[in-house]
Order: structure tokens, then sequence, then C-alpha cells
């Protein structure tokens, strides 16, 4: 991959979580580059532990999941506040894994969105639930662009014309990675995040298919 930057983190689990700061303060720096965005500066001092209710990014941080059925937005309160000319790159997420919940990495998304990203995680807002059986798939990856791009075009949105349509990343974590992966071609799609995942050699659409649950081995 031309462009391809790897991180290390020494000494984390597989999920990423027990250094949120470092985690996701390299994630926005990284996304700065490729989309030409300048992070909100961090205006509150470094903190030990991000949580979801004191991100370090300039931005007050609205979530909702009621924007969309499967997906959680994660996005700027004030939109008001965006220095002139100044639009939100999209960020589509899915993990841990392809688990069906925006609240495992609540923390995660809440931190990125504070430096002026529009994070659209797969799932809604409440906690994992142990063994649920609906999982992330394709279609919800390509469903939040679509919704994205719709927002940016609807004049009575709140979102219109705040969102930045050519900087589009697909992100995810474990298995959400893979799936990220293979929406590589998608024109729309400029930019790969992947978090403790990898590449594998496997059949075409191994992930899932759009509305296929099942991880085909």
């Amino acid at each position: 991959y031309k462009n391809a930057r790897a991180e290390y983190l020494e000494g984390l689990d597989h999920g990423f979580t027990q250094d949120v700061t470092g985690t996701s303060h390299k994630a926005v720096d990284f996304l700065a580059q490729p989309f030409n965005h300048t992070p909100a500066p961090y205006s509150l001092p470094e903190l030990p532990s991000v949580t979801w209710e004191t991100p370090t990014g300039k931005y007050a941080v609205q979530a909702t999941d009621q924007l969309l059925p499967r997906h959680t937005v994660f996005a700027p309160k004030d939109l008001s506040l965006l220095p002139e000319g100044e639009k939100l790159p999209i960020l589509v997420m899915t993990g841990p894994g392809r688990e069906m919940t925006a609240g495992a990495f609540r923390p995660f998304y809440t931190e990125v969105a504070s430096h002026g990203f529009l994070m659209i995680a797969t799932g809604p807002i409440h906690d994992l639930i142990p063994g649920n059986p609906d999982k992330a798939n394709l279609q919800d990856m390509t469903d939040a662009i679509d919704w994205a791009i719709s927002e940016n075009n609807r004049k009575d949105s709140p979102f219109y014309q705040k969102i930045d349509t050519k900087n589009i990343c697909l992100m995810g974590q474990s298995m959400g990675g893979l799936q990220a992966l293979e929406l590589k071609d998608d024109p729309r799609v400029t930019c790969l995040t992947l978090f403790n995942s990898g590449m594998f050699k496997q059949e075409s659409n191994s992930i899932s298919k759009p509305n296929e649950n099942k991880l085909k081995a």
C-alpha cells in the first residue's frame, strides 16, 4: 500500500482501550495528513485516561443512535464553532470486532470526534451485549457513508455543507478491520485505519456480504 504507516503501542492488549489517550491521539495525528485536516487543539490537560465525558479536543461532542437504525453518530455538538471553510471528515468504524455496539469504544469515538471529525460507529450506544448474534456487515459501513453524503446535501440537516465528503476513512478493530479492508476499492474511500487487525489470504467476500452476519472461515 502506498502512503502506509504502522504504529506500535507497546504492552497493550488486543482491545486497544488500555491507553485511550495514546491510541486516539495517534489516530487523530495520522488522519490529519491524508485528509489535510487540522485537528482541533487539545483544550484540556493530558489525562491518564480519557472518558467519554472529558475528551481533550476543543469541541464538546454529541452522541446519538437515533439518526441511523444500526449506528451511533459522534460529532461536535455546536457546528457553528467550526472555523470558516472547515468541514468534518467522515470516519466509519466497527469495533470491537464485528460486534454491534458503540458503547465498548465510546471514549475512543468521543475523543476522535472532539478534534473535528464525524465519527459513525456501527451499533447503538449501549455497551456490548455478550452473545449478541447480530453482527456488523459490509452494508452497515456503506450505509454510513451514504447517510453522511446525503446529510451534507440535505438543506434542512444540521450537517448541511459541514461534512467533507471527499475525505472518507474506514476504520476497524480486529475483525472490524478486515471488514473495512474488504471495502478498500469503494471509490469514495480515501483512507483505511486498522487497529490490531491484519491481512489474510481468504476467499472473496469472506468477511460478510451485505446483510450476511456469519463470518466464513
